[in-house]
């Protein structure tokens, strides 16, 4: 009889029930990952998760029907934000998402408190009236995105922080929102990755070390987060529904691959074939221009006489 394979622990419904409530010493591991990424960017580290949820705890969550949400949620001790999103499909505009999702955590902070009761008999009046006061106070908002694919072709680094930044020097104009892009396809090229490192540690846990139960054992016994984690990891390995959930987000994700690289491939033919004609109206009008006969521009450039004409009255 065959075994079941792993269940991935970077998936997305997989990773959601990981982190769903800061039970088992999840806190702990959310806490470690977290500060891993931080102190890989040299940012100052959280004390504590003292909020962990993720979207597996939502009533009626169906993981084969995705709309924009944040995979994993957590608030530290000082009041920071924290958000997980696992990006194994399509990362266009990727940037902007990350965006969306921290302005839209800031904006829901802010309205917290806003309205000090709730007026049932006038609605009108419960229109959250959101001062200086309350944006001022909003909490610092970290993203930290694990995406499949390759967001800067042409940075070596696996690990890209991002932030809001004045243009001409590169120094950080707010410290409101941060944001860290982990690409996989580029840590996965590291041979030998260096475990001292905690990032390191953490991502060569989530792809490689998993898989083997000796290795396993190892990375449990090398940090308090990743045996919390490892520990409830091997639980879920054997939970039957969380791997048919697995499974049937597993065949969303490649249904949506298919579809990105058809949209891709499709793009790229429609763009060649577009590019190949704009050459060719080109080419005929500087061959009009040299004086060339409109047999002699068809003849070269592939148009036909129709088109050669057209492109003869708009250069009178």
């Amino acid at each position: 009889m065959t075994e079941p394979s792993l269940l991935n622990p970077l998936s997305d419904v997989v990773i959601s029930w990981l982190f769903s409530s800061t039970d088992e010493n999840m806190d702990i591991a959310a806490c470690e990952l977290i500060n891993a990424v931080l102190s890989n960017a040299g940012q100052p580290l959280i004390k504590e998760v003292v909020e962990l949820r993720s979207q597996y705890g939502i009533p009626g969550f169906d993981p084969t029907k995705k709309a924009v949400r944040l995979d994993v949620f957590a608030r530290s001790f000082e009041g920071k934000l924290i958000s997980f999103e696992v990006m194994l499909g399509d990362n266009r505009d990727f940037n902007d998402r990350t965006l969306f999702n921290a302005s839209k955590l800031m904006i829901q902070e802010a309205y917290r408190g806003a309205i000090p009761h709730i007026d049932q008999d006038n609605p009108e009046s419960n229109d959250p009236k959101v001062t200086e006061a309350h944006y001022r106070r909003s909490p610092q908002v970290i993203m930290i995105n694990i995406l499949r694919r390759e967001l800067k072709n042409d940075h070596p680094d696996f690990h890209q922080p991002l932030g809001f930044c004045y243009l001409h020097d590169g120094r950080l104009a707010s410290q409101k929102i941060l944001a860290h892009n982990i690409e996989l396809a580029k840590f996965l090229r590291i041979e030998h990755p260096d475990l001292s490192n905690p990032l390191q540690l953490w991502l060569h846990s989530l792809t490689s070390a998993y898989k083997n139960p000796a290795t396993r054992e190892e990375v449990m016994a090398m940090s308090p987060g990743l045996h919390a984690f490892l520990t409830k990891y091997n639980r879920a390995d054997l939970d039957s529904d969380l791997r048919l959930w697995q499974l049937k987000s597993e065949e969303g994700l490649q249904d949506q691959l298919a579809r990105d690289d058809y949209m891709r491939e499709e793009g790229r033919v429609e763009g060649r074939a577009e590019g190949a004609e704009q050459r060719a109206f080109l080419v005929a009008r500087n061959m009009k221009n040299e004086g060339f006969t409109i047999a002699d521009i068809v003849r070269l450039t592939g148009l036909s006489s129709q088109e050669v004409e057209r492109i003869m009255p708009s250069e009178e």
